[in-house]
């Protein structure tokens, strides 16, 4: 399990039998730790699903910048 969200990301991995990693996932530094702890702890990945809900507090997509939307 990996999320901004540390208390709620370690409550359900442990509701999961799971570990939880702290991550943003729009950091690709964030990442490459993320995936280095599942490689080194875990023996590396079998399954991954990707499912990142990112908002840029912005409710007229027209007005959205860039940086916004390279974080959607």
């Amino acid at each position: 399990m990996a999320d901004l969200a540390e208390e709620a990301g370690r409550e359900v991995a442990s509701e999961l039998s799971g570990r939880f990693v702290r991550l943003d996932v729009g950091d690709p530094l964030g990442w490459a730790a993320a995936v280095s702890y599942a490689e080194l702890e875990l023996g590396g990945f079998d399954v991954a699903f990707l499912n990142a809900g990112v908002t840029t507090g912005e409710g007229d997509v027209t007005r959205v910048t860039d940086a916004q939307y390279g974080r959607m």
